[in-house]
């Protein structure tokens, strides 16, 4: 999935991640992670994990995601959640 600089707040990234997922927004809410590279040391990479919870952290991801240009790729962990319990009926 491609994620443009120009989703500025936290539920455009939702509705787009949501509309990949095909998940519907009226009974599905969705969390996400980024995870990042935090620093590159010799041949290793230390990893740092961000909880996207507000419009200033998709700003946050998007500036860190500029100042790597080596890295080509994001990694978002996503999972959901159903907004309400599924109705059910007991049938004796």
């Amino acid at each position: 999935m491609m994620i443009r600089r120009n989703l500025k707040t936290l539920n455009d990234l939702k509705r787009k991640i949501m509309k990949e997922l095909n998940l519907n927004p009226a009974y599905y809410d969705i969390k996400i992670i980024y995870h990042y590279s935090q620093e590159f040391l010799h041949e290793q990479i230390n990893y740092g994990y961000m909880a996207i919870k507000e419009d200033k952290h998709v700003k946050i991801m998007f500036n860190m995601i500029h100042k790597m240009p080596q890295v080509n790729a994001v990694k978002l962990y996503v999972s959901s959640e159903p907004l309400a319990e599924v109705d059910t009926m007991e049938v004796q």
